[in-house]
């Protein structure tokens, strides 16, 4: 067999056959050739959909395996059945030097496409890599770049013979899919943790008998930041960026959806792909990549009106200030520390100037910082403002004040138009008053479990909280084709 020149890494795996493998799961009920082709499949499977895998190889002598393997898998017959070593030369020896190779184990239950992603890029780096097993002794994956001799070394305790084999070992997270083999009862208990794929979660949830797990038709998932997708000390969860791949290759957009200016929002997704959909200013601003879908510039007669009126409660004895949130900055005139440190949290782009009035951009939101409780503080003396425009509480100290009619849900709706996705295809999370009408413009709303009552009571879901990584659980249990409680 020659495997034709392709661009990308050409993925072998050894898979032994489901009549003699994981004998160490033998105990479990309903254990037995299926439980091991589940595993086997559903790790063939993933590298299948991987986007960085250009060719997929599976080196085998189980003609029930090879009959259900995704279209373009390429099966090569393990006539030695020497194990996983010999099974890998043997294919390897058909590949050209020339192409970037990789060797999995195919247990790997939990496998997630974005995951495997993520290490090809690291292996990209290195002449060899290792992915170290979850236990830190063994090996799941090993790769050598282009026109790097292949060498391996699998079997017990291998992780050190393939760094003696110059392998670099991959800075791959220890809760990864892709370091969660499979080899006992114990090992099946974590990757269920992390999420099995759909045969195998076929697998459990009918003991075997194949019940299929729920189809989840999403297409656009918006997210809110602080508190919701940002943990305890307001960073992005790690684990987002492998799991941003994975949506990318199920064709799903993630769009942050925030009152933070769409710089910060630009700033915090570095990491991601450059089109990237952001809603922005509490939904006053929507942008893909560079494009602009949408934006709801306000009065500069009433924005006027809102810095003398707030100029006039600090004079009053209110600890507050203001913050102009314009298309190209945001501009304060408040110069203390304190201020200062809070607005630049939410501000990449923030200009001190000495009189707001003066300053010369589109103004798409007034937010005023309250260093009280705004809800009861500022709040109510702004109430005023709702005859003609919207005064939102958008976080326990931040009043935005919008448009008529601009909000998450409203722009929500706008980004679905651009992208023919319906509201049946479109998730959404969010904690706070500002993501009420967000919760209305999606099929699934979620409300983190720590999120303001009135939010809880209008999504039709709810997530862990935020400081249990909830929007990612849940994105994971949406793609797993887990059923939904209400």
């Amino acid at each position: 067999m020659t495997i034709a020149d392709r661009t990308g890494w050409t993925v072998v795996l050894p898979v032994k056959n489901a009549g003699r493998a994981k004998s160490r799961l033998a105990g479990l009920r309903d254990a037995g050739p299926g439980l091991a082709r589940a595993i086997a499949l559903d790790t063939i499977e993933a590298v299948a959909a991987c986007q960085a895998v250009a060719r997929v190889v599976v080196v085998t002598d189980d003609d029930g395996l090879t009959a259900s393997v995704p279209p373009g898998v390429v099966i090569v017959e393990d006539r030695v059945r020497s194990g996983p070593n010999a099974a890998v030369e043997a294919a390897m020896a058909s590949i050209p030097v020339s192409q970037p190779r990789a060797a999995l184990l195919a247990d790997l239950a939990a496998l997630r496409p974005g995951e495997l992603s993520h290490a090809l890029r690291l292996a990209d780096a290195v002449d060899r890599g290792v992915v170290p097993d979850a236990e830190g002794d063994g090996s799941t994956l090993v790769t050598a770049r282009a026109d790097v001799p292949w060498a391996s070394a699998f079997g017990a305790s291998s992780l050190q013979r393939h760094v003696a084999l110059g392998c670099a070992v991959l800075d791959v997270p220890a809760d990864s899919t892709l370091r969660r083999d499979v080899d006992t009862p114990d090992h099946l208990e974590a990757a269920a943790a992390l999420g099995l794929g759909p045969h195998m979660e076929r697998w459990r949830l009918a003991g075997g008998g194949g019940a299929e797990p729920v189809h989840h038709d999403i297409r656009l998932i918006a997210v809110d930041m602080d508190g919701t997708l940002l943990d305890g000390e307001g960073n992005i969860p790690d684990e987002l960026w492998p799991l941003l791949d994975e949506l990318d290759e199920r064709g799903i957009l993630f769009a942050p959806a925030s009152g933070r200016q769409l710089a910060t929002l630009r700033r915090s997704f570095d990491h991601a792909r450059d089109d990237v959909v952001y809603i922005a200013e509490n939904g006053a601003y929507v942008v893909r990549g560079d494009a602009e879908i949408g934006s709801d510039a306000m009065d500069a007669q009433f924005a006027a009106s809102v810095v003398h009126r707030v100029r006039e409660l600090v004079a009053e004895g209110f600890d507050a200030g203001l913050v102009v949130c314009g298309k190209r900055s945001a501009y304060i005139e408040r110069k203390d520390a304190a201020f200062l440190e809070e607005c630049e949290k939410y501000y990449a782009k923030l200009e001190v100037v000495d009189d707001l009035l003066q300053a010369d951009d589109q103004v798409l939101k007034l937010a005023i910082f309250d260093f009280a409780v705004a809800e009861t503080s500022t709040a109510p003396r702004l109430a005023d403002l709702r005859e003609t425009h919207q005064v939102v509480v958008s976080g326990q100290h931040w009043i935005d004040v919008m448009n008529l009619g601009v909000n998450k849900g409203v722009a929500l709706e706008r980004l679905q138009a651009a992208l023919g996705v319906t509201r049946e295809q479109t998730a959404a999370f969010g904690d706070y008053l500002n993501d009420l009408e967000l919760m209305d413009a999606a099929g699934y709303s979620f409300a983190m479990a720590n999120a303001h009552p009135d939010v809880l009571a209008r999504a039709r879901h709810q997530a862990p909280s935020n400081l249990e990584r909830g929007v990612l659980t849940t994105i994971r249990r949406l793609l797993d084709g887990h059923p939904l409680e209400a």
